[in-house]
């Protein structure tokens, strides 16, 4: 998975015990060829990750969609998580350490 957020978001809250999550920020990931993305991912990838499907999130599923469309571009097979951290805190009831 891929944490799209900008530096400031994810210093605020970041799901840290979550395996398998790479921040890349939007901003950053623009400029990424598939190469160097594909190497930030292997670096938070278990060997039981699966590697076929990416998804990507950010606060609210705004700024992810746009990452998705470029990684899809690139040729990844991405999807977006709907709602973000906000969609999966009113899903799941999980209490982040600092406000969204």
């Amino acid at each position: 998975m891929i944490d799209c957020r900008p530096r400031e978001q994810y210093n605020i809250v970041h799901f840290e015990q979550m395996p398998n999550v790479v921040h890349i920020p939007l901003q950053d990931l623009r400029f990424m060829n598939k190469d160097g993305i594909e190497n930030r991912i292997k670096q938070a990838q278990s060997d039981h990750a699966d590697k076929s499907k990416l998804y990507v999130f950010c606060r609210s599923g705004v700024t992810s969609q746009q990452a998705v469309i470029h990684l899809n571009d690139l040729g990844f097979n991405s999807f977006n998580i709907t709602k973000g951290m906000v969609g999966y805190k009113e899903y799941s009831g999980y209490e982040f350490s600092a406000l969204l």
